[in-house]
């Protein structure tokens, strides 16, 4: 940071900062506050991103320590982090505010003993899913402006589901292909559930129906792109907003995955 502007501020002042104040999810609100009030409309999306931050070398503690990388399938030594993004624009000619505005770190401060393996293991006394809905209420709370929120398939689960929607609030979400689905009233009430890969869903064609253990119809939809290096690959999206179009729920989906490819590079 020091060397980005060119030593004005010396390594230790920052050192110092850093040290002695106690940033969190209120500092960072209270600091971008003014910058959405100026940009939000009833439009704008909530994108949830979660990260870890390796730190292979540094001891283990509450902070740092072993957490699972549901992108890479492996456990990784780090920070994990949670962050919620807004993404806003005014209109077609303005230019699109893609800001941070909510942070939790996920910290194992409870101890225990693995029985297979006897060795001690660490777990957070609030999961991933539990923050992310802990986040939502604040923003709204905050008086943050939104309709959409996004996240992958990692927090796609019937309790956030159920949460957005009774907030009045829209979601798209990434699905596991092994959830299970039904396209009709008869099959829900009969409980013939089938994984929805396996349904009769047209490519890019979304249609109406009902996820098990879920109050209510959702949009499902089954999205083939070309990747850059011209292979196919393929998503399965739910969402609340029985009104969306494929190319709406596309559209607005890949602001997250955008956001992302940002963030990596």
């Amino acid at each position: 940071m020091s060397n980005l502007v060119d030593n004005s501020i010396k390594h230790d002042s920052i050192t110092r900062l850093l040290a002695n104040s106690d940033f969190n999810g209120k500092t960072l609100w209270q600091t971008v506050k003014p910058l959405v009030r100026e940009h939000q409309n009833e439009k704008a999306g909530l994108i949830f991103d979660d990260c870890i931050i390796e730190k292979a070398d540094t001891d283990e503690n509450d902070l740092i320590c072993w957490h699972w990388d549901h992108s890479k399938r492996r456990n990784i030594k780090g920070i994990n982090l949670l962050r919620a993004f807004y993404h806003t624009q005014k209109d077609v000619k303005s230019e699109i505010l893609r800001v941070p505005v909510s942070i939790e770190t996920i910290k194992k401060t409870i101890h225990f003993c693995d029985l297979k393996t006897k060795k001690e293991k660490r777990k957070s006394p609030i999961s991933e899913n539990e923050l992310m809905l802990k986040m939502i209420a604040q923003a709204i709370a905050n008086g943050l402006i939104f309709k959409y929120i996004l996240a992958d398939s990692w927090f796609a689960s019937v309790e956030n589901m159920s949460f957005i929607n009774k907030k009045k609030k829209f979601f798209i979400f990434d699905m596991q292909v092994n959830r299970l689905a039904a396209l009709t009233e008869e099959d829900r009430k009969n409980g013939r559930w089938r994984r929805i890969d396996e349904l009769k869903i047209a490519d890019n064609t979304p249609v109406k129906g009902w996820l098990k253990d879920l109050g209510f119809p959702v949009l499902m939809t089954r999205q083939i792109f070309t990747n850059k290096d011209k292979s196919t690959g393929g998503r399965f999206l739910v969402t609340n907003d029985l009104s969306l179009t494929d190319d709406q729920l596309t559209t607005i989906y890949k602001k997250g995955g955008v956001l992302k490819n940002i963030i990596k590079a």
